[in-house]
């Protein structure tokens, strides 16, 4: 064979060598121009605008008013968001900045998790589902907050019942509640014995629903995909619009009862089992650890950017959020209390079988201030805002999802966008009969909580206990430079342990609950979670007849980087024991070295010169392998 034919046979087998590297990804490399977050404070801002949901809030809500809140209920919160929710968190972002890909690239990481992102996707549809339904819901009290009489102001009229409205000594449900549910919501009762009839929505709610949806798209097509500057910007207005909201709420001297309620006191409450139960769900609601977006998000991260720092500042920021809003409910509460005389224990009962806090407790408590109409516009407002920039980040991420699946979509990514917002619009379409709601709202938030539980806890067991903390701190390495600290490792390593336990006390209190009602919710959760075990079963199949069973649980080539020539270099270079070897080798007890500059540049240099010998040694074995072809 003549050198110039060996030349061109050379080529064409490096060329089908780098794409036997990308596979199915080759049609991908158009998503990796994909542009980069402009800031690390849009990426905050960003995350904040997916992870503050009304739905979040009020189940935060819900679940301090059933523990009795107090600064400890926070406290425990808190603490599990530092040691259990922040290094999921922190992995998830790291895995697409280190992938540069979405969630659904974890079947090269570990075939066997090829269903599990399935699982994550029907949590995000499940989310958008009942965030449309609450932006309906949030609207339509914003335009009500527009008229002379706040409806729920007012004791309804054709109704058998007597309200609180602080000007009376009588006793039963004050008016926002009674409102609610009995003209708002129809008065839809649900029990776990029999199921309601169903009734047609009304127009207007319908009108509405199409409204928002019209509206979210809308905003789509105008910014070109340009969404995370809209995103920031609605972000910013509605933290201003929440914070003047809630130094009104403190010029009233009443309020101040909620503020001593929340810094109380109660031990008891580090040995109750159920409040530390409750708080794993909440971390994993408030950080959206059971949803595709955080892995996507971090693939818009540079290969520079510290994942491990803005994951905890998104956390904190986060926190921050909800400490703030829980403490405007809780306020609110306590203007109640003072204006209808009316003991807490009352007033608790009355508030905590509204569907959202924040129909209720809230404008109740705001209609008690001086410009009442003002403060409901600007409080309902900015959870309208806030919905919509959830809402478009949920089917962003849906969309980001389908053309990771599909990479031939891509380029209709707009038309699949579309598609995604007409199917969650007629889905939800089908919740807005109030009694439909009701039980498909009793149903959703018990399915989400065990199908996000499920998801995040097969997800900790694939990342830290089977592809193992040793090989993700090396992926960091090889894409940082430096080893994380040894509290993530320690974290990722005891959490799977931790959320093994709390599943375990969750199915022991889910089977006390109802039969009818825990076999429904089993059933949907088994449905919800079928995909995981389906494509499990099919690799273990596959990988049998391949006698491969052990590839089931080990990285194949597509994993890593986006490029083939990385992902070759990765598999080559064991940054950790390259590290230990430096580590031997080049002792200097010289302080004042450290941050010298020369030998920065000399270790930078040296670093160069080894990744270009490491490629050329990539380059020496293929062509020997080549040659061995051609003998044969």
């Amino acid at each position: 064979m003549s050198l110039p034919i060996r030349e061109a046979s050379y080529r064409s087998l490096s060329q089908s060598s780098v794409s036997t590297f990308s596979t199915s990804r080759g049609v991908q490399q158009d998503m990796l121009k994909k542009e980069k977050w402009q800031s690390s404070w849009q990426f905050v801002t960003v995350m904040i605008g997916y992870s503050m949901t009304s739905y979040s809030f009020s189940a935060f809500i819900r679940t301090g008013k059933e523990n009795q809140p107090n600064f400890v209920q926070h406290m425990l919160g808190y603490l599990f968001f530092l040691f259990f929710g922040m290094p999921i968190m922190y992995m998830q972002i790291v895995l697409g900045q280190y992938t540069t890909m979405g969630m659904f690239n974890l079947r090269y990481c570990i075939p066997l998790s090829r269903g599990l992102p399935y699982s994550f996707m029907v949590s995000v549809f499940l989310e958008t589902l009942l965030t449309g339904y609450f932006m309906t819901d949030e609207l339509m009290y914003f335009l009500l907050s527009f008229q002379t009489v706040l409806p729920w102001t007012v004791c309804p009229k054709y109704q058998n019942i007597s309200c609180l409205n602080g000007k009376s000594n009588k006793t039963g449900l004050h008016t926002a509640f009674a409102f609610w549910k009995y003209i708002y919501m129809e008065n839809p009762v649900v029990n776990q014995e029999d199921i309601t009839t169903y009734e047609m929505p009304s127009k207007e709610r319908i009108v509405i629903l199409l409204a928002t949806w019209a509206m979210t798209f809308g905003i789509m097509c105008v910014s070109n995909y340009r969404y995370r500057k809209y995103i920031l910007y609605m972000v910013s207005i509605c933290s201003a619009g929440f914070l003047i909201v809630f130094f009104a709420i403190l010029t009233r001297h009443a309020s101040t009862g909620g503020v001593t309620k929340l810094l109380s006191i109660n031990v008891d409450e580090f040995y109750s089992i159920n409040a530390w139960k409750n708080t794993v769900g909440n971390v994993i609601s408030g950080l959206a650890l059971g949803e595709l977006y955080n892995m996507y998000a971090g693939a818009l991260l540079p290969s520079n950017q510290q994942a491990g720092t803005l994951s905890v500042v998104c956390g904190c920021v986060l926190w921050i959020y909800k400490m703030i809003l829980s403490s405007m409910c809780m306020m609110c509460e306590a203007l109640i209390i003072d204006e209808t005389k009316v003991p807490s224990l009352d007033v608790h009962s009355n508030v905590a079988e509204a569907t959202l806090a924040l129909h209720v407790t809230t404008p109740q408590g705001l209609s008690y201030l001086s410009l009442y109409h003002l403060w409901n516009s600007i409080y309902f407002g900015c959870h309208v805002i806030i919905s919509v920039s959830n809402q478009i980040l949920h089917l962003m991420s849906m969309q980001a999802a389908v053309t990771d699946m599909y990479p031939n979509f891509y380029k209709f990514r707009m038309y699949v966008f579309g598609v995604i917002c007409v199917l969650c619009c007629f889905s939800g379409l089908c919740l807005l009969p109030s009694s439909v709601f009701a039980i498909a709202q009793v149903l959703f938030t018990e399915v989400m909580v065990y199908i996000k539980f499920c998801s995040v806890l097969m997800l900790t067991i694939t990342i830290f206990w089977v592809y193992g903390v040793t090989n993700l701190s090396d992926d960091i390495h090889y894409l940082m430079g430096s080893q994380p600290t040894k509290y993530w490792k320690i974290c990722w390593y005891i959490t799977p342990l931790i959320m093994i336990i709390v599943m375990v006390i969750m199915i022991i209190r889910a089977i006390s609950r109802p039969q009818l009602f825990f076999m429904l919710s089993a059933g949907a959760g088994v449905i919800f979670l079928s995909p995981a075990a389906f494509y499990l079963g099919i690799e273990v199949l596959g990988h049998i007849k391949q006698r491969n069973l052990l590839g089931t649980i080990r990285p194949t080539e597509q994993w890593g980087p986006p490029d083939p020539d990385d992902r070759a270099l990765r598999r080559m270079f064991n940054p950790r024991l390259a590290t230990k070897y430096q580590a031997h080798k080049m002792v200097c007890e010289h302080c004042c070295l450290y941050g010298n500059k020369a030998l920065k540049n000399i270790i930078n240099q040296e670093d160069l010169v080894r990744r270009e010998y490491l490629m050329n040694l990539v380059e020496t074995k293929r062509v020997k392998v080549f040659f061995a072809d051609v003998d044969l």
